[in-house]
């Protein structure tokens, strides 16, 4: 059943290559579409603007955890600047996720003394961002 009224952060993920990417800890996903003045002295003093191109980037962070794999699995996509399915949304059956290709501009790994080692990456969406509903 889908998910209803204010949705809990926890169960949201950042899924590449239909995996979660393991031990997260947050994801988001920023689209967004440029613009081009279009102002003529016909607008009556107002700013007029058309839309151009669609952007956008999907980004994460991570506990780097050995047994898993996770950051291993990522450097691996950057490194050979492979493209690849992401998906952000639930498992949750009934809940609309989106999804589409791109590639990984940027994975860190830090290790603070006496802390977490911890990473995050941001994808570069590359195609249309689609909309489904999980099974």
């Amino acid at each position: 059943m889908a998910s209803a009224g204010k949705i809990d952060g926890n169960i949201f993920g950042l899924y590449i290559n239909n995996q979660l990417v393991a031990s997260s800890t947050s994801a988001s996903l920023d689209l967004s579409v440029a613009t081009r003045e279009t102002t003529t002295k016909d607008d009556a003093g107002k700013s007029a603007f058309e839309p151009t191109k669609f952007s956008g980037t999907a980004s994460g962070d991570f506990l780097i955890t050995e047994d898993s794999g996770n950051y291993n699995t990522l450097f691996s996509l950057l490194y050979t600047r492979q493209k690849f399915t992401w998906k952000y949304g639930t498992a949750v059956s009934g809940d609309q996720v989106r999804f589409g290709t791109g590639f990984f501009t940027s994975l860190k790994h830090s290790s603070p003394q006496n802390d977490n080692v911890s990473g995050n990456f941001s994808i570069q969406i590359t195609e249309q961002v689609f909309v489904s509903t999980n099974p």
